[in-house]
């Protein structure tokens, strides 16, 4: 199961998305046919992921800016995507997911938080454990 929790912070607020192998596979599927068909889509809905303290992503075609963004305090996170970004992204998670790589990480958006491209994502498999995912409960 994929796991994935907002990590807020006042200099480097991210969202971490840890999986095994299929689940990055997955998440990777679930883009590139947003990348053919781009439509919203919840995480939670995707039968394959599962968030932790509360954090809601909804998946949404890019009009002008991209990125993950906050849309206010404790309401979801809209990750806008362009056909292309979801593209590209998918091919960083199947890299990600290849029996060649048994850990490692992906930068699914800016390496650093920032007003046009948003809150940076990072897809994991072997790096963290759970304990690094917020819960807010």
């Amino acid at each position: 199961m994929l796991r994935y929790s907002f990590l807020p912070s006042d200099y480097n607020p991210m969202v971490l998305l840890l999986g095994e192998a299929e689940d990055l596979r997955l998440l990777g599927g679930t883009l590139r046919h947003f990348a053919a068909e781009p439509r919203e889509a919840r995480f939670e809905e995707l039968g394959f992921a599962t968030p932790d303290g509360g954090t809601t992503i909804l998946l949404r075609p890019a009009s002008d800016r991209a990125g993950m963004r906050r849309t206010g305090e404790g309401e979801a996170l809209e990750w806008l995507l362009s056909p292309d970004q979801a593209r590209a992204f998918a091919e960083q998670l199947y890299t990600l997911a290849s029996p060649d790589s048994p850990a490692g990480s992906e930068m699914l958006g800016p390496d650093a938080a920032n007003a046009r491209e948003g809150i940076p994502v990072k897809a994991s498999r072997g790096e963290f454990s759970d304990s690094f995912l917020v819960s807010e409960r």
